[in-house]
């Protein structure tokens, strides 16, 4: 089964579940639009990944940042999570995941955990959207940002 995105709109999406449900991890919400704006000029995914695209946030989950900094030597691993490929302007955003023997499709938002101005996971030094959205579609994943706490990058490789 292959997954599909729905189409780009003029209206922004917005997944207030998800939002809700991990509305105590953070102080506010902010469009990646507002984050790092340099990010409308860029593609999705940059023909090069680098370590030097992905940093520490606020909240420390070394998972992740260990999963990427291998990751990136292996792109066509990251660009087959991406079912969106270019930067939407509804802000919706469809990845897969593999759980079990089938592939799951994850939609969110494309809004940001930030705590005192800041962003509260993986950022951005280079201003590319890649690392946060994905971050963020794994949490969905796992439904939750909490429920990473734990994750091993075994499982991280698998679920990839």
């Amino acid at each position: 089964m292959s997954i599909k995105e729905v189409p780009d709109s003029n209206k922004l999406f917005s997944d207030v579940v998800f939002q809700r449900e991990n509305a105590h991890i953070a102080s506010e919400w902010q469009r990646i639009t507002e984050v790092y704006p340099a990010g409308l000029n860029q593609p999705l995914l940059p023909e090069v990944f680098s370590r030097e695209q992905f940093g520490q946030g606020n909240h420390y989950e070394c998972f992740m940042i260990s999963a990427l900094a291998t990751l990136v030597r292996f792109p066509d691993v990251i660009r087959n999570c991406f079912v969106t490929q270019k930067v939407r302007q509804d802000g919706r955003y469809t990845f897969q995941f593999f759980r079990g023997r089938e592939w799951v499709k994850v939609e969110i938002d494309d809004t940001i955990p930030m705590e005192d101005g800041e962003v509260l996971y993986l950022r951005s030094p280079t201003e590319h959207w890649w690392p946060l959205l994905l971050e963020k579609a794994y949490a969905k994943f796992y439904t939750a940002y909490d429920h990473l706490e734990g994750c091993t990058l075994q499982e991280t490789f698998h679920d990839l």
